[in-house]
């Protein structure tokens, strides 16, 4: 399953749609529990990278992900 980071600051809605139109099993990742049946990983950019880094700490998913990306 692709996993599309929700990580409330990015469009990701908009990937999600786009990836479901290519006609693949898609799904949001909004908790570490969510990279485990992770195939692939996406996560979209828009804005300011500290943002960003601030917001996947809040909820949680920056050590999950880079155990799902280095592992």
């Amino acid at each position: 399953m692709i996993r599309i980071i929700d990580y409330k600051a990015g469009n990701a809605p908009s990937v999600l749609n786009a990836v479901k139109h290519l006609g693949f099993g898609v799904g949001f990742a909004r908790s570490p529990q969510d990279f485990a049946d992770a195939s692939h990983i996406i996560l979209p950019g828009v804005g300011s990278a500290m943002a960003t880094m601030e917001s996947l700490h809040e909820m949680g998913l920056l050590e999950a992900l880079e155990d799902a990306v280095l592992k």
